[in-house]
């Protein structure tokens, strides 16, 4: 007596979906689909007669078609209807699969402790020791901003340089800050990053005491030489120290947001400085202006010894 085929006998081969997707393995897949269909179907094993073997792929596998309507109804649930067709056939290779497009864990927590749209990217620069370079930055280039204002007047009228004099003065800052940014990483590799950061403030704002203490004629030229040349040197290295220990302390997608800001902060306190310069300058006059910004950075860079001497006093209790 002839067997009535279902009518579910002639349905495509679920690995077939998928022939044509790259990155896709078609024997693991083949193999988790028999997997599936012989845990569905108890009509459909390797050791079948030989008369119903014949009728299989030829290669001992029995056809989709031996599975019966009553082993489909009674066999568990196969997950996604593995069975159907279109999107069915689509969910068995997305079984045991890694969906390339949904990001893991630690991504999606690194990317919302990081990542910020708008302003929210900035708030690194003001965290850790990039919160104190940005503030060494700051006044950095506040009292240089306001010397700078007022270098040329002082040189030229208080201190009766000429005008090549000047240039030549002008031309030693340009070399002290090649030298400086040169020989940045000596400091930090014989200082530390930290301290040579602050020997290099030291220099970069300590110089302005050269300016102080000269009178006209040779002193002052010598002066004027040695603020630009050490407070030129001190100030490159301290802003290549600042730039390169940003890449290292925030995360990657906040970099380019944080050194526009530590670009902005040194631009910031030049035109600052310069302005109050300037005020100050025609207030108080020339010579009292640049002794207040002496003052200013020795108290500063007290200030930072200070706490740099009682965070080592605290570490070593």
């Amino acid at each position: 007596m002839r067997r009535r085929r279902h009518s579910l006998g002639r349905l495509p081969r679920p690995f077939d979906a998928g022939a044509h997707r790259p990155g896709l393995d078609h024997r693991g897949a083949d193999r988790g689909v028999r997997v599936l269909l012989r845990a569905s179907c108890p009509g459909s094993r390797r050791s079948r007669p030989a008369d119903q073997g014949q009728r299989g792929d030829g290669r001992g596998r029995a056809p989709l078609h031996h599975c019966r309507a009553r082993d489909l109804r009674s066999s568990p649930p196969v997950p996604g209807d593995a069975l159907g067709a279109g999107r069915g056939r689509d969910q068995l290779f997305r079984v045991g699969l890694p969906d390339p497009a949904a990001p893991s864990a630690g991504a999606a927590a690194h990317t919302g402790e990081s990542a910020g749209p708008g302003l929210r990217g900035f708030r690194h620069v003001f965290r850790g020791d990039i919160r104190i370079y940005m503030a060494g930055a700051a006044l950095i280039c506040l009292i240089n901003g306001a010397v700078i204002a007022l270098l040329s007047l002082y040189a030229t009228h208080d201190l009766g340089l000429s005008a090549g004099a000047y240039a030549v003065i002008l031309a030693t800052g340009a070399a002290g800050g090649v030298i400086g940014s040169a020989t940045a990483s000596f400091w930090e590799t014989k200082l530390g990053r930290n301290r040579a950061a602050f020997v290099a403030g030291t220099l970069a704002t300590g110089a302005t005491g050269f300016l102080v203490f000269v009178d006209k004629g040779l002193s002052g030229a010598l002066g004027c030489g040695a603020y630009e040349l050490v407070g030129s040197a001190g100030g490159s290295v301290f802003v290549v120290l600042m730039m390169s220990s940003i890449p290292v302390s925030v995360p990657s997608d906040a970099v380019a947001r944080s050194m526009a800001v530590g670009a902005l902060v040194l631009e910031l306190g030049t035109a600052i400085g310069a302005a109050a310069g300037g005020i100050m300058g025609t207030a108080a006059g020339i010579r009292s202006t640049v002794e207040l910004c002496l003052y200013v950075a020795a108290a500063a860079l007290l200030a930072v010894a200070l706490r740099g001497g009682l965070s080592a006093v605290r570490s070593r209790s």
